[in-house]
């Protein structure tokens, strides 16, 4: 593996895997309170959660090669409001200087701006900027051509998007969405096939094409919480 891939990923691997440092006086204010058992219980599942899909996520990006060290760190400061920073650099005497042309040893560090309380959050911005950054390579380099396209409607208030017949090619798409109100009324789709029971083909937007990729991959668990 490439060293600044790996030394990103040794670095997000030992963030997640450090304690949460949960304060059980938080949750117990007093020596039988059962409510706050079970509130600081629960806490403790859905944290533990968190490690076991931030850990998939990191399995998942550490196979694909074509994943690097810049797809990592360009995909820190769109996922989870960008709390989570990566900063690439060597120790020059006691001092981590972030660099990335040196022949000294290279180092990543991975820093955490805590929204509300660290314990319940650090291992969910592992898992979302691992998750951006496996969406945009498969969007990128995964996702097939272009095989249908259709006239949806802007959303409406109780009535969600209008979806309209598939055209094998935009010329006529375009023609009916100027027929029904041009970018008024809504846009043309471009379409990716999906392939089901008896290789029947169904019709998906590049982002439910992606959604269902990720579901194939990761289950409906993780897909439903990071590829949503």
């Amino acid at each position: 593996m490439e060293p600044r891939k790996l030394a990103i990923l040794d670095a997000l691997s030992a963030f997640m895997n450090q304690r949460p440092g949960l304060e059980p006086g938080n949750y117990i204010s007093h020596g039988m309170d059962d409510a706050g058992r079970k509130a600081y219980r629960a806490e403790v599942r859905a944290i533990t959660k968190d490690l076991h899909h931030a850990r998939t996520l990191l399995m998942a990006v550490s196979r694909s090669d074509s994943i690097t060290a810049d797809d990592l760190i360009k995909a820190a400061p769109r996922a989870f409001s960008g709390r989570l920073t990566i900063k690439l650099g060597c120790i020059v005497g006691q001092q981590f200087v972030q660099m990335e042309s040196t022949e000294r040893q290279l180092e990543a560090r991975v820093s955490y701006c805590t929204g509300q309380y660290f314990p319940v959050e650090y291992r969910k911005a592992v898992c979302a900027v691992l998750a951006s950054a496996l969406w945009e390579h498969v969007r990128e380099h995964c996702t097939p051509t272009v095989g249908a396209y259709r006239v949806e409607s802007w959303s409406q208030l109780g009535k969600g998007r209008t979806r309209h017949t598939e055209h094998a090619s935009r010329e006529p798409a375009e023609k009916q969405l100027q027929e029904l109100g041009g970018s008024d009324y809504g846009s043309v789709c471009e379409l990716y096939a999906q392939y089901g029971a008896y290789n029947r083909i169904t019709w998906a937007s590049a982002g439910d094409w992606l959604r269902a990729h990720f579901r194939k991959e990761f289950g409906r668990g993780i897909a439903s919480r990071w590829f949503s």
